[in-house]
C-alpha cells in the first residue's frame, strides 16, 4: 500500500481499520500528500486509500477507480472547534450551525 506518512490522521485510521480486521499493513511507500499517492497509484506502483473527495477528476477521467471493499469506507469524525474565550463573528456563528 502507499500511504500517508506516520502521524497523519488518515494513516492513523487506516493502521485502525486495518488492525481491527487482523490484517498487516504492507506499506511500500510513505507519502505526505493525498496529490502523491494518487500520482503512485496512477502509475501502477501500488494501491492507496484517501478521501473521495479528492479523486473526484481520476474517477470522471477513467485515472482510478474505487474498489468495493467489504466495511469500508472507513468513517473518520471532524470537530468544529474554536477558543472558548474567544466572540465568534456572525459568520463564524453561522458556520457553526450549519455544521
Amino acid at each position: 500500500m502507499v500511504v500517508r506518512e506516520q502521524g497523519s490522521g488518515t494513516r492513523f485510521a487506516i493502521e485502525r481499520f486495518f488492525d481491527s480486521h487482523g490484517f498487516a499493513l504492507n506499506v511500500a511507500a510513505e507519502m505526505s500528500a493525498s496529490e502523491a499517492i494518487k500520482q503512485a497509484v496512477s502509475a501502477g506502483l501500488s494501491l492507496g486509500i484517501v478521501s473521495r473527495h479528492t479523486i473526484e477528476l481520476e474517477l470522471e477521467a477513467g485515472r482510478l477507480c474505487i474498489l468495493d471493499v467489504e466495511e469500508m469506507p472507513i468513517i473518520r469524525h471532524w470537530y468544529l472547534v474554536h477558543r472558548r474565550e474567544k466572540r465568534l463573528s456572525p459568520i463564524a456563528k453561522r458556520l457553526r450551525l450549519f455544521c
